[in-house]
């Protein structure tokens, strides 16, 4: 029997419409908590967060294992989506990206930490720029009353420069918006 993709992506939507408010106080709190430990003399440009949308999740959640695959990627979207809650901390300068870099080793429980940028060049290409962070409150913060119903969520922080911001901003429009979208050469925008 096929797998039910269009049944996979309701149960697993109607499981994150009933979360996704709390994903977005977590995000927030640990926003929060990144403002309030970066030391004043690391000049920063933003700091964001955000929950996943409704939509995003839904799409991400049905994704097939791969091209050919009749199986989805996410089984258990609720535990293997990583990117449920999302803070960016944008900075000025590259010097500062490894402040913000010690502020979340001593703030957060690091599960993973990945270096985009040293990923391309290692394998020999230029493009996308970005630290990225999978984190978790630790025990301390999460036995405080206010922190308690985050215990065991998962928050990706992105610490990139705002010129490797604006890069991604771009990369990702040229990536995923449609090809008519993007005007063929000589045509007017």
């Amino acid at each position: 029997m096929a797998f039910d993709f269009a049944k996979h992506r309701q149960d697993s939507l109607e499981l994150y419409r009933v979360k996704q408010s709390t994903y977005e106080q977590f995000a927030d709190a640990v926003r929060s908590v990144l403002r309030a430990s970066i030391p004043a003399s690391c000049p920063i440009h933003s700091i964001q967060a955000r929950a996943k949308g409704l939509d995003q999740f839904a799409d991400k959640a049905c994704k097939q294992k791969n091209d050919s695959s009749a199986e989805p990627k996410y089984p258990s979207p609720m535990t293997q989506i990583t990117d449920l809650a999302g803070v960016r901390v944008i900075t000025f300068f590259p010097r500062n990206l490894s402040d913000v870099c010690t502020c979340i080793d001593s703030e957060f429980d690091v599960a993973e930490k990945k270096d985009k940028g040293e990923e391309l060049v290692a394998e020999g290409r230029f493009g996308y720029q970005s630290i990225h962070y999978l984190v978790q409150l630790g025990v301390t913060r999460t036995a405080l009353p206010e922190y308690k119903k985050f215990e065991g969520f998962t928050a990706e922080i992105q610490v990139r420069t705002i010129l490797q911001h604006a890069w991604a901003e771009m990369e990702h429009d040229i990536q995923y918006k449609s090809v008519a979208a993007i005007p063929k050469q000589g045509d007017s925008a």
